[in-house]
């Protein structure tokens, strides 16, 4: 009798066991199905959903048109700043260089690498040699001495603004533009920081300049013609593509993969772990995993969408990468948790450059309607139709960018990322952002007496 019941007892577990199993059978092969129509709807778009897809997406370049080889020339030319440049501090709108002869001895040095950059910017189009195979551990080495240069042409143009060489200092911006430019097609989230950076350096420098020098009318109808360029350019989403492809594979991955990934890029051990042997394959066979990627796929979908008509409207995309973030990890969904980008300070930074490259290009609209009519406007809507077409929008509010004359200058302003108008009152550098800290964006241009 006993006997009996320990069979019937064995039946009915083995029963459950595999009724248990062909749900999760199910279940898996719902979400893999959901999935993979997703992928194929993408691919169909001609949206990449894999590093290989990645690779060919991001163009091949001419070799006659390419920058890329040129620019990289020049940062192997390119001498090493000196300490004292190195360690230079912001200077104030009307503050003049204290270790002028030093900032000037480095920028006579790098003086080739200076032509050399004119020389490549010269070329239409640009794609370094970017590696996409290797997803999160690609090697982007070209970003960091990039922005060297950048900061080599920065000091170029301060030294050419110290003595009022205003064509010079031109020139020098210009090639910042440029190059952050180089970077507009590079699909990933960290050129695209990089980019906006750089375009906010050129913008900055112009600041400075105009409170040191003077410039012309030809030469404020040249910036004004890159500026202007610069900030019809929204990059973010060929960034957000990017990532999504470059991480999309390593939900499929081999449990190698995963555990390399999980160990920061370390490399795995010779000798299997638990989490290769026994985690990483019970998840995979149980289809978690898979919707694991379910929710990634869908976090990403809609920030894209969001950050196609750029800013303000993508600035909406800030809480919905937090709540996305939230649900990745209330739901346990550990891939898609760590893999999501912190995307909050991406789209506040890109809101907040357009603004201060808007600006930059008002800027010039205003200098040149002050060399025409003898002092500067008192609203913008007098530069229209003459000096610009319209009153540049702010990009962190969708209305005008706001405008103050002043007794020795003027001040242009967007309200921040935190969409709250200040009054033109600036972020403190010393206290940083905060909730009830002013957030303002502002150009401000001081004459000197």
């Amino acid at each position: 009798m006993r006997g009996s019941w320990r069979k019937k007892l064995l039946i009915v577990t083995t029963c459950m066991v595999a009724l248990l199993a062909v749900v999760i059978a199910i279940w898996r092969w719902s979400l893999a199905s959901g999935n993979n129509r997703t992928l194929a709807d993408l691919r169909r778009a001609g949206i990449p959903t894999n590093r290989e897809e990645l690779n060919e997406w991001y163009a091949r370049v001419p070799a006659e048109k390419n920058a890329a080889p040129m620019v990289i020339q020049a940062m192997e030319a390119a001498r090493v700043r000196p300490p004292e440049v190195q360690q230079m501090k912001l200077l104030g709108r009307r503050e003049r260089l204290t270790n002028a002869a030093v900032v000037k001895a480095y920028v006579e040095t790098n003086q080739a690498t200076l032509d050399l950059i004119k020389t490549a910017l010269e070329r239409p189009q640009c794609r370094y040699a970017v590696n996409f195979l290797r997803g999160p551990y690609a090697d982007f080495e070209h970003l960091e001495p990039l922005r060297n240069l950048s900061r080599l042409v920065d000091c170029a143009a301060l030294i050419a603004a110290e003595r009022g060489a205003s064509s010079q200092a031109v020139g020098h911006i210009s090639s910042i533009v440029g190059l952050a430019r180089t970077l507009e097609g590079e699909p990933i989230l960290l050129s695209q920081l990089v980019r906006i950076v750089m375009l906010n350096s050129a913008a900055r420098r112009f600041e400075r300049s105009l409170s040191l020098t003077k410039f012309s009318d030809a030469d404020f109808t040249s910036l004004a013609g890159l500026f202007r360029e610069a900030a019809r350019t929204n990059c973010l989403v060929r960034g957000l593509i990017g990532e999504r492809a470059m991480i999309l594979p390593l939900f499929r991955a081999p449990t190698a993969e995963m555990s390399q990934f999980f160990a920061g890029g370390a490399a795995a051990p010779k000798r299997p772990g638990t989490g290769e042997l026994i985690v990483f394959p019970l998840m995979k066979a149980s289809g978690y995993f898979e919707r694991d990627l379910r929710l990634y796929l869908e976090a990403m979908d809609k920030q894209i969408i969001l950050s196609y008509p750029g800013p303000p409207q993508s600035l909406a995309a800030r809480d919905v990468g937090k709540e996305s973030a939230d649900e990745a990890r209330r739901k346990y969904c550990i891939l898609a948790a760590v893999s999501l980008p912190a995307l909050s300070r991406t789209y506040t930074r890109e809101a907040e450059g357009l603004a201060l490259v808007r600006m930059a290009f008002l800027a010039c609209a205003i200098e040149r309607f002050a060399n025409a009519k003898g002092s500067f406007p008192t609203e913008l809507s007098e530069l229209v139709p003459a000096f610009a077409a319209r009153v540049e929008i702010d990009p962190c509010a969708g209305q005008p960018l706001r405008y103050k004359r002043r007794d020795d200058g003027y001040l242009l302003y967007s309200v921040g990322a935190d969409q709250r108008d200040d009054g033109g009152t600036e972020i403190d550098p010393k206290s940083g952002r905060g909730k009830s800290a002013p957030e303002d964006v502002v150009f401000k241009v001081q004459r000197l007496k």
